[in-house]
């Protein structure tokens, strides 16, 4: 029979679809938030027969309850709901109850055997899995297996009613309670129902896959004398597992390793054929033969499937095409062979499980350079980082590695310059300006990290100018943040009603930067909205909110107005006659101290305005130490300034949260001063030894590449360094798909 197209009328990614019991109709689940209902039959005629909304975010998957309980469908989503609906008059759905207990995105459903009830299991990206069972009264009881795979739970499925060599339906025996799930913590555990509580039935849990297990399938059992489970994983991996008796361990045996990810796996209803559906978008059918091998039986390509080898089945198969003009465009390709129900669920590699999937390999891979103190690239390396002043090099080496292999980033278009899409290129704030142009620059070398398309995108940029919406709006000595902050806050409405990311996320995977002192000031905007925004700040003080695990510390620069980054005018250590030195004006409380206990010093130079005949930059290579204190805020240029002319940077600031932290040993190449010390710099800086100092100018030279400017940028200089920072901020949070 040809393969039928079956038009849905989502109008983002199809997740999920499955046939009814006597296989008249086809549910579908959608990123757009909507399960459809569509008619189909044998004459290849199709009818849409309903829209179900109720969710907030991509429903993943739907499931048919058996018919004896009427026409009743569940769906699960990744606003952490589940919805169970019910069919009244016909096409006409009304929600029968809404499951919100989760405190993460629901990834897997699954109806138990009619024999036990109407009992929904439900696997979450929590780590738990909730069973719910519909009450004499019509209520719904909830039971929980709490940390079933603390990490997530990706699937779930029930045992079959029937104990292994029962009689099918002969109802002299209870019917059996017990559930299979496969988990991002790479294992399969099997579940049973003791006394009321759902308590784990194989000790150990089962372990021969290496990476997430992607779906677990338990056979129909037809009387067979064993149970069998079939698991699919992210290792490229299908294990079947098989027990004998009840007490006895499972024994897992590899049916295949497809070298690409396996996503899906199903029985047939007699249970002696599997299909596998894989990353390289092959459904292929399996069969045991009579010595207990496995063998492949078909391979189902290009939506067609030869009748004679599964006359017994219906096999539904769906393809997504991308239409790089249209956005996305979804097709259900099926193809129907006898009369009875789909056994096959709806594979599709989904944009965002590919991300994730990504990120979850860099991860392992930056874990293993750290244990083996070694690292991998396909491409050669021109700069090994190593030393003291790296918190560990092998990790920031192999991160840096997986940055450039993977990391994506999309600039959103939306808004006109000057407020956005442009900044200022000189003076403090200039960084600002250099890294939004870069981010837009398609000719820029930094442009492997510029997704050809959102869904691709590992995080989102938000391009307005902090300096630019500050000129625009504001008069001389006006301070009020109104202005700022309903400028900022429109741009993140707007391009959270025309696109799906922000909300997916609420704001976790995008980020604004700026040096401005003014730029942390946009959260409390719209504190609830802009919470999980990545705020890359040079005024980076925690004790003004910034957060260390969210926010990115970067560091301010004075950026000369024809050129990049100041001379380089540091002489060697042996001719350096200025024990310490600082030259700027004596504003905030953090200058007014030390100005006032160290002005009239001889050995420490300091000039609130430095006279003409002296150069500021010959003043730093002349100096062992740099002093860097806050002003008006804890950003200063200084520390970038001290560090370009080989002096030792003197931080004093307090509750200041250090640029690149995440892999730099400050401690390494600076001397950190809290502001209460002040009094006590001079013995502090007189007690460091030559052998010290001399390390501490090593460190500086170390780090020097990282905080210089480049354009375009090359790697590991100070743009690629904060790519890095918020690379590490995206490795650091797990999106539920």
């Amino acid at each position: 029979m040809p393969a039928q197209k079956i038009e849905t009328g989502h109008n983002d990614v199809v997740h999920d679809v499955q046939m009814d019991y006597y296989g008249k109709r086809v549910a579908t689940a959608s990123s757009d938030t909507s399960i459809k209902i569509i008619g189909v039959s044998s004459n290849s005629a199709t009818q849409p027969l309903a829209t179900l909304t109720g969710h907030q975010g991509p429903v993943w998957q739907v499931a048919w309850a058996h018919p004896k309980f009427g026409s009743v469908l569940a769906s699960c989503s990744y606003d952490g709901r589940v919805i169970i609906w019910k069919e009244g008059n016909p096409n006409e759905w009304a929600q029968a109850h809404v499951f919100h207990e989760h405190k993460s995105s629901v990834n897997s459903i699954s109806w138990a055997p009619h024999e036990i009830g109407l009992c929904l299991a439900c696997g979450s990206s929590d780590g738990t899995i909730s069973v719910l069972t519909l009450q004499a009264d019509g209520s719904w009881d909830t039971n929980r297996i709490d940390q079933a795979h603390p990490v997530g739970v990706t699937s779930v499925s029930w045992a079959p009613a029937t104990a292994p060599g029962a009689l099918v339906g002969s109802g002299l025996l209870e019917p059996v309670h017990k559930l299979v799930s496969g988990g991002c913590d790479n294992t399969v555990k099997v579940w049973k129902l003791f006394n009321g509580t759902w308590k784990m039935d194989c000790f150990p849990a089962l372990q021969m896959h290496s990476d997430w297990v992607r779906d677990v399938a338990w056979a129909p059992n037809l009387g067979l004398p064993k149970s069998t489970i079939a698991s699919a994983s992210q290792d490229g991996t299908v294990v079947i597992w098989t027990v004998g008796k009840e007490g006895e361990q499972w024994e897992g045996r590899v049916l295949k390793d497809f070298k690409t990810p396996v996503w899906r796996v199903s029985w047939s209803l007699t249970g002696n054929l599997l299909a596998v559906a894989d990353g390289d978008n092959n459904v292929t059918l399996w069969k045991e033969a009579v010595d207990g091998e496995w063998q492949q039986v078909l391979e189902v390509a290009s939506c067609s499937v030869n009748a004679a080898l599964v006359s017994d089945m219906c096999i539904l198969v769906s393809s997504i095409n991308f239409d790089p003009c249209q956005s996305l465009r979804q097709e259900l390709s099926s193809v129907a062979v006898g009369v009875q129900f789909p056994f096959t669920k709806f594979v599709v590699l989904r944009f965002l499980e590919k991300i994730e999937d990504g990120l979850a390999r860099a991860r392992a891979a930056i874990k293993e350079a750290s244990r083996s103190q070694s690292y991998t690239s396909e491409e050669e390396q021109t700069f090994i980082p190593r030393g003291p002043v790296y918190r560990n090099p092998y990790a920031f080496h192999q991160s840096h590695i997986e940055m450039v292999k993977r990391f994506k980033i999309w600039t959103y278009k939306e808004g006109e310059p000057p407020l956005v899409h442009q900044g200022p290129m000189s003076y403090i704030y200039g960084i600002e300006g250099h890294f939004i142009q870069e981010m837009e620059d398609g000719m820029s070398l930094i442009n492997k990290f510029l997704a050809s398309n959102p869904n691709e995108a590992h995080v989102f940029f938000l391009p307005f100018s902090i300096v630019n919406i500050r000129i625009s709006f504001y008069k001389p000595h006006d301070f009020d943040r109104g202005p700022l902050n309903r400028v900022t806050l429109d741009y993140v409405n707007a391009v959270a009603e025309k696109y799906p990311y922000w909300n997916r996320s609420h704001g976790a995977d995008h980020f604004m930067l700026s040096c401005h002192d003014w730029a942390p000031d946009i959260s409390f905007g719209n504190p609830k909205l802009l919470q999980n925004l990545i705020r890359a700040l040079c005024n980076a003080n925690t004790s003004e909110g910034f957060q260390p695990v969210r926010d990115v510390p970067i560091p301010e620069i004075n950026v000369p107005a024809r050129q990049l980054n100041q001379p380089g005018l540091g002489l060697h250590t042996s001719k350096r006659r200025i024990f310490a030195f600082f030259a700027g004006g004596n504003h905030g409380h953090v200058r007014k101290f030390l100005f006032e206990q160290w002005e009239k010093d001889n050995e420490i130079q300091l000039y609130e305005h430095l006279p003409k005949h002296l150069n500021y930059f010959q003043m730093l290579g002349k100096s062992k130490f740099c002093l860097c204190p806050s002003g008006y805020e804890v950003a200063s240029s200084r520390i970038v300034e001290a560090i370009r002319a080989d002096c030792v940077p003197v931080v004093i600031k307090d509750n200041y949260s250090f640029p690149f932290s995440d892999v730099l040993d400050w401690s390494r190449f600076s001397i950190h001063v809290p502001v209460s010390k002040i009094p006590e710099i001079k013995t502090m800086l007189k007690g460091i030894s030559p052998k010290e100092y001399e390390k501490l100018i090593q460190g500086v030279n170390s780090i020097k590449w990282h905080f210089t400017i480049n354009r375009p940028a090359k790697p590991f200089d100070l743009i690629h360094m904060v790519l890095h920072s918020v690379w590490l901020r995206r490795l650091n949070i797990r999106l539920s798909y």
